[in-house]
Order: C-alpha cells, then sequence, then structure tokens
C-alpha cells in the first residue's frame, strides 16, 4: 500500500496510524498546564461536537460502529473513541467519515476546509 502511495498519501496514512495507536497528547494534542483552561475546554467542545456529530448521522442510517468502520477503512474501535470525544479525527479521517456516512466532511465538522 504505501509502496505505491504518493508522499501526500504516504504523509495522511501515518498521520491516521498515530492518530489510532497514540494517545493525542503524544501526536501535538492539547495537553493540560500547556495552555490555558478556556483553550483546552473549547478543543474538548469540539471533540465532543464532531463525536455526537458523527453518532447522530450513523444512527440515522442505521448503522452500526462496526458498520460505519468498514466502510470508513478505519477500526470500529477508533469509531468509538472519536464518537466518545476522546480524539480529534485528522482531516483524512473526517473525510473517510463522511464519505462512509454520505455527507460532506464539513457537515461532521463544521471547521473542514473543503476548498
Amino acid at each position: 500500500m504505501m509502496k505505491d502511495a504518493t508522499e501526500e498519501e504516504r504523509t495522511q496514512i501515518i498521520e491516521t496510524m498515530l492518530e489510532i495507536v497514540l494517545p493525542e497528547d503524544m501526536i501535538g494534542g492539547v495537553t493540560e498546564g500547556t495552555v490555558p483552561a478556556d483553550a483546552r475546554a473549547k478543543v474538548d467542545a469540539y471533540r465532543v461536537s464532531v463525536g455526537e456529530e458523527i453518532r447522530a448521522r450513523r444512527k440515522a442510517l442505521r448503522m452500526t460502529q462496526a458498520d460505519l468502520a468498514r466502510k470508513a477503512g478505519i477500526p470500529q474501535s477508533h469509531v468509538s473513541r472519536l464518537e466518545h470525544g476522546k480524539h480529534a479525527p485528522s482531516y483524512l479521517t473526517i473525510e473517510r467519515i463522511a464519505g462512509a456516512l454520505k455527507v460532506k466532511p464539513s457537515q461532521l465538522d463544521p471547521g473542514f476546509s473543503e476548498d
């Protein structure tokens, strides 16, 4: 898979792998003590909001987390972490989930730039 990928695709694959296997604070996440509490609260609210939107749209389509994971090409455990606001999704993950849910990425993440 990586052998035939472009440099940009390799970067996206690696970012997605890191997002799945490493705690957020190890890959540039916002950790307590490094930013003001109000900024941390905004990041937490963002993660929860995106997770709730993913869950609502998945349920509206009567899909299980496993169904969504399979269609998006990500592990079911990652779908669960996203829906519970434990992780902030990468752009690639938002694109994959949006595709699986047949919506625009900006419908899941209002900050997503679709330029």
